[in-house]
């Protein structure tokens, strides 16, 4: 655990729990503020799916739309520009998944024609994946998507059940992720993929995840695994 990112709290414990805290603290020779951290870390790990802020995703409005998740890039550019079928039950390895744009809409938008098949997938993705990986900019996309279809309520509740969740990792980029990326971009010339796609791509790559939970194709022309696994 970074010390930069730790953040003091104050809390008020039992004389017994306190006494069981000291015992272990001594028996493995850390401090008790480290039992405590390493507590919650397991509590929080085994979270039911159902108490997990990442499930306040879900349902978040209704846009009119059927195709926002699958041309979400389309419907961000014209933001910036001019300011289902039920699923089958899936089985998830134990690994790193990541998490796409179209798949925060597709969770948020009830209306999107993906709807079905994102909401039957996810918690079993939650629940069986290692974590959830996501980049900040693909947050910030989806963020700008939500808000403009569904309104400002229900893209700050995506942004809070994302934060809090334990089971999601959010990603930043730098410079040196972009720079990457944007080889990318400049290599493949008969792609349209985007720059958060390209990102999204490279990240993937340096941690070696292999699967991705989206709609949008460009996944799968990288070589990647697209989930839910779509005609």
């Amino acid at each position: 655990m970074n010390p930069l990112k730790k953040k003091p709290i104050q809390i008020y414990i039992e004389p017994k729990q306190q006494k069981v805290l000291d015992a272990l603290a001594h028996k493995k020779g850390v401090a008790r503020s480290e039992i405590i951290r390493l507590s919650l870390d397991r509590y929080l790990s085994e979270l039911p799916i159902e108490d997990d802020p990442a499930m306040n995703v879900i349902g978040l409005g209704k846009s009119g739309k059927r195709d926002l998740a699958e041309k979400h890039d389309e419907y961000y550019i014209r933001h910036l520009a001019g300011k289902s079928r039920p699923g089958k039950k899936y089985q998830v390895d134990p690994e790193d998944i990541f998490v796409d744009t179209g798949a925060w809409v597709a969770l948020a938008d009830e209306d999107d024609t993906h709807h079905g098949n994102a909401i039957a997938i996810y918690p079993t993705l939650l629940k069986s994946s290692r974590s959830l990986i996501t980049t900040n900019l693909v947050v910030a996309e989806s963020y700008v998507i939500i808000r403009n279809e569904l309104g400002h309520q229900a893209a700050v509740r995506f942004l809070e059940g994302v934060n809090a969740s334990p089971r999601i990792v959010k990603v930043y980029s730098n410079e040196n992720i972009e720079r990457e990326a944007e080889d990318k971009l400049r290599h493949y010339d008969d792609q349209d993929f985007s720059y958060s796609d390209s990102v999204s791509f490279t990240i993937m790559k340096r941690q070696k995840i292999k699967k991705a939970f989206s709609f949008d194709k460009h996944f799968q022309t990288m070589g990647f695994l697209r989930m839910p696994l779509l005609r």
